[in-house]
């Protein structure tokens, strides 16, 4: 993971440097729409707060568990043990980005959904709420996180969830052989390079030209900086847009030159 000092300093470059978050200057007419909408939204509706309410929960919760399984390139580093609360705050979705989420989900209306790296729900609850009648698939590595993440879905009464427990590796093709057509992916679990660029290729099989795929982290480390740059190398990859968190990559056909954003949120 590059150190805080080299985030933070990324992050300035990121912030001074990003087109301007109002949609000034924007060409494409597509992200011009997405950005009005969706990233200037910042209206917070009431399943947004309940999400909220139980993210902020979780981050003060002291319950210590094992870290053991909860794979490589996570976030836990070598800790063997943490509280519910340091989970909730390394790698549970942030409320800004979590209430983007929700805002795409909205934006988009994606009917199948799937996520790759559960956690304890709180990115999935976000991507869930938005449209009870969507179906989501979430896949995790860990039991004792898929179990917590159970239980929060109980506590926000989400029942258009499916749970899948395992690595990405052995789990993602079987699931995408049932789901041939998938509107929105989020990509948040194994943060290494290669990884990364495994699960991008194995998804690409169930995009369509409306499909979205997120990324998050794209500049956690190195190696994740390096897979974002080879994602937008894609033949198929048209349009990609950078938040600094979170990338966006879209397949949309009646783009015929690839551009690149880099927007400020």
């Amino acid at each position: 993971m590059i150190n805080n000092l080299k985030y933070i300093l990324k992050y300035i470059n990121y912030y001074l440097f990003a087109g301007h978050g109002r949609g000034y200057g924007i060409h494409s007419p597509f992200i011009y729409e997405y950005v009005i909408k969706v990233l200037r939204d910042r209206t917070i509706e009431r399943k947004m707060k309940e999400i909220n309410d139980l993210s902020s929960e979780l981050r003060s919760e002291k319950t210590k568990v094992e870290t053991t399984g909860f794979g490589a390139g996570s976030h836990f580093g070598k800790s063997k043990n943490l509280s519910i609360g340091n989970i909730a705050r390394l790698s549970s979705t942030q409320k800004k980005y979590g209430n983007l989420l929700y805002r795409t989900v909205m934006f988009f209306k994606p009917k199948v959904i799937l996520e790759l790296g559960t956690s304890i729900g709180i990115g999935t609850s976000y991507l869930a709420l938005p449209d009870r009648n969507a179906n989501i698939y979430t896949i995790e590595g860990s039991e004792i996180l898929s179990a917590l993440a159970m239980e929060n879905f109980s506590r926000l009464k989400i029942s258009n969830i499916k749970q899948y427990t395992g690595e990405f590796i052995n789990v993602l093709p079987g699931l995408l052989d049932q789901l041939p057509d998938i509107d929105l992916i989020f990509i948040d679990g194994d943060h290494r390079e290669e990884a990364t660029i495994k699960y991008f290729e194995l998804c690409l099989e169930a995009v369509n030209s409306e499909s979205v795929i997120i990324f998050d982290d794209i500049h956690w480390s190195g190696g994740m900086e390096k897979a974002w740059e080879r994602i937008k190398k894609f033949s198929n990859v048209k349009l990609t847009l950078d938040l600094f968190r979170f990338g966006l990559v879209f397949f949309r056909e009646e783009i015929y030159s690839k551009q690149h954003f880099r927007i400020r949120y």
